[in-house]
């Protein structure tokens, strides 16, 4: 269930929407001459030079109307739609989608006879969190190699890293999730009816390769 927030009430002119600090009659009543009312715009005005950005450590601004804060959303938002279109243009190359049939193949340390079980596809997240509310983001494997590869600009990069340790979203790979079809055969020990494995795995071509 959602939590419920309150709109904001002034106490001075007892309108919702505001408090004090921001009320317009008091703005109004200051424009006007009101000595009581300049006083106390001078002195919210102080405040707001004094106080300091969680997010850049900047004075003058909070950190809902930082600037900067503004600026590296908008590049971290470049890097992980870059991310997903790459990432589509993998499962599209590779065939991956709900419904492709796959080789799982049991490669842990602890089998000797690798087991192979033929398994479908039931569905690809993209979303993560208990309610799929936040977007999967790269993961820093793929972070890695695009500095590696100079996919973008260092000012870009180092926008998309301040935002990053911000961001609710999550640093894992696009998931899939198969099924065994003949009800076993997946898992570390092989004896799972289902499984999730990261996309890296299918685009390295380890543990899962799509069969039809």
């Amino acid at each position: 269930m959602a939590r419920y927030r309150r709109s904001p009430r002034c106490s001075w002119c007892y309108k919702e929407g505001h408090t004090k600090n921001h009320c317009p009659e008091i703005k109004k009543a200051a424009a006007e001459g009101d000595a009581w009312a300049i006083r106390k715009v001078e002195e919210q005005k102080a405040r707001v030079k004094n106080r300091q950005c969680s997010y850049c450590h900047e004075r003058g601004h909070n950190k809902r109307s930082c600037p900067k804060l503004k600026a590296d959303k908008v590049l971290y938002e470049q890097v992980v739609q870059t991310f997903h279109k790459e990432r589509q243009e993998v499962m599209s190359e590779k065939g991956i989608t709900v419904g492709s049939l796959v080789r799982w193949t049991n490669k842990s340390l602890q089998r000797t006879d690798r087991l192979e079980t033929i398994a479908m596809i039931t569905k690809i997240h993209t979303k993560t969190g208990n309610k799929d509310q936040y977007f999967r983001v790269p993961t820093w494997a793929w972070v890695n190699e695009a500095r590696e590869h100079n996919k973008f600009s260092e000012e870009v990069m180092m926008g998309y890293n301040r935002y990053n340790n911000v961001a609710p979203n999550v640093n894992d790979d696009i998931g899939v999730s198969i099924q065994s079809m003949s009800g076993t055969g997946l898992g570390y020990w092989g004896n799972d009816a289902t499984a999730h494995v990261e996309l890296a795995h299918f685009i390295r071509g380890t543990v899962v390769e799509v069969v039809s």
